[in-house]
């Protein structure tokens, strides 16, 4: 018989990490949100969900102090919605994720910065470019941009605001 709540914030706090490989939790709330643990110990909520008969897993974010399950659900219910309404989440490459205002990847948001910022306006624009598409893209170019978590004082880009 499956739980219907499956997570919560004190059965989150109470994990323990695997000694290998990683664990996965279903949350009973929201179909399809799942945190998945790893031997490191970092916890990440994903939306797992068919698509034209495939899965798709869709990294949401990482649990911490500002961001929470309830911020998991509330991005997943989110998600959740525009893939009912059509909307493309696909993390296929080339592919552009249509969802919510203020959601990109990481890439998507990378050309905008590019193109307003850099080129033109610096002579290192082509190393900047070359760094990017080779460190950063391979690593992080898929996932929504505001589902990254950076240790408190860390930047990789300097964005105006």
């Amino acid at each position: 018989m499956a739980n219907k709540v499956g997570l919560t914030d004190a059965k989150i706090a109470g994990l323990k990490a695997p000694a290998a490989g990683q664990i996965e939790l279903a949350d009973g709330i929201v179909p399809g949100l799942r945190l998945r643990m790893g031997a490191s110990g970092i916890k990440t909520y994903i939306l797992r969900k068919r698509v034209q008969g495939k899965w798709l897993n869709v990294t949401i974010g990482r649990h911490g102090p500002s961001f929470t399950l309830a911020h998991a659900r509330k991005k997943a219910r989110d998600l959740l919605v525009d893939v009912e309404q059509g909307k493309s989440i696909a993390r296929k490459p080339g592919a552009k994720r249509q969802g919510s205002k203020g959601v990109g990847t990481v890439a998507e948001l990378y050309e905008t910065y590019l193109s307003q910022q850099i080129e033109g306006k610096k002579r290192s624009a082509r190393e900047f470019d070359r760094v990017f598409r080779k460190y950063i893209e391979p690593e992080l170019g898929d996932r929504l941009a505001d589902s990254i978590m950076l240790p408190c004082g860390v930047c990789f880009l300097r964005l105006p605001y």
